[in-house]
């Protein structure tokens, strides 16, 4: 009655009803195709069942040349548990889908809070500022999902911080300019910004260091692995 759907509930159903039909049908077709095939075609049936078991038979048919259709090449005769290609398909459907939305919706998640932060941050430039100190404990987020920057002990305006005032902040997503003294400017804020994105999305810190030497030595001279190899 309320128009929504309760994924474990979706699953607990067809595990009660699907698994229990498919085991069964697994089982009679792989004793029958003992009465029925000759012993050479036993082997490859049992690989058969147990990739029909995991769901995963349209693999390995697929890579037999074998098709849904029962096409196959002529050295091969059509395996009897051809029928779970399309099930094996559907499963695979229902098991990496949700996965794939859940991915994208935080994708999307963090894509919003990143436009979020950016704007705030260009509020900040905007007025003159350079904040100096970008990092994820100064970012608040209120409830309509607006990125609030705070902590503005640090910040200046944004010609002349230069020397032993640029270097103040936090090392970690501090820009490299700014360990050296060099003059600090809204490209220093958006440098941080970055390496707080790449923290969101990989939940890991962009660069690290057992020392602050080794920290300013990494983000002086590496670049931050692709999010796509992170773990």
């Amino acid at each position: 009655g309320t128009g929504t759907v309760s994924l474990p509930d979706f699953w607990a159903r067809r595990v009660r009803r699907l698994l229990p039909a498919s085991c069964l049908v697994i089982v009679v077709t792989v004793v029958a195709a003992r009465w029925m095939l000759s012993p050479v075609m036993l082997k490859d049936v049992g690989r058969d069942a147990v990739a029909a078991a995991l769901f995963v038979v349209n693999i390995v048919f697929g890579n037999r040349n074998s098709d849904y259709l029962g096409a196959q090449a002529a050295a091969t005769s059509p395996s009897p548990l051809l029928h779970f290609w399309s099930l094996a398909v559907e499963e695979q459907f229902y098991l990496f889908w949700p996965l794939i939305i859940i991915v994208a919706l935080r994708l999307m998640a963090i894509g919003r809070l990143g436009i979020a932060i950016a704007r705030a941050l260009d509020e900040v430039h905007r007025a003159g500022l350079v904040h100096r100190d970008v990092k994820p404990q100064n970012v608040l987020i209120d409830p309509d999902g607006r990125a609030k920057i705070t902590d503005f002990g640090l910040a200046g305006a944004t010609e002349g911080i230069s020397g032993g005032e640029a270097r103040a902040g936090t090392p970690q997503y501090m820009a490299p300019e700014q360990f050296d003294g060099v003059e600090a400017d809204r490209r220093s804020d958006i440098f941080a910004f970055g390496v707080v994105v790449h923290e969101m999305i990989t939940g890991k810190k962009a660069f690290e260091g057992k020392s602050q030497v080794l920290l300013i030595s990494a983000i002086a001279t590496s670049t931050p692995p692709p999010v796509s190899r992170v773990q």
